[in-house]
């Protein structure tokens, strides 16, 4: 785009802070792209992470009631009719 401009109305050092100007927003315009994958790989990593809290907090719960319907009925004393 300004490779080729031969004017004499825009001096060589503003046509060179302008290139420079041009690739600097070249730049941040990838650099944002990039962070805008970063954040969505990281929002996935988020969803799937809560997904699987729950489905850690389902299984401990169920060993928790295994476990103490195991303890409740190990400490019960059986109960034997009086003859």
């Amino acid at each position: 785009m300004l490779k080729k401009m031969d004017s004499m109305l825009i001096k060589e050092k503003t046509l060179h802070y302008v290139r420079n100007l041009y690739d600097d927003i070249i730049q941040v315009s990838e650099n944002i792209e990039i962070y805008r994958e970063m954040t969505s790989g990281l929002m996935d990593m988020i969803t799937i992470s809560n997904k699987m809290n729950e489905l850690m907090k389902l299984h401990l719960l169920e060993i928790y009631r295994l476990y103490f319907q195991f303890t409740f009925s190990i400490t019960k004393k059986p109960s034997f009719p009086c003859d």
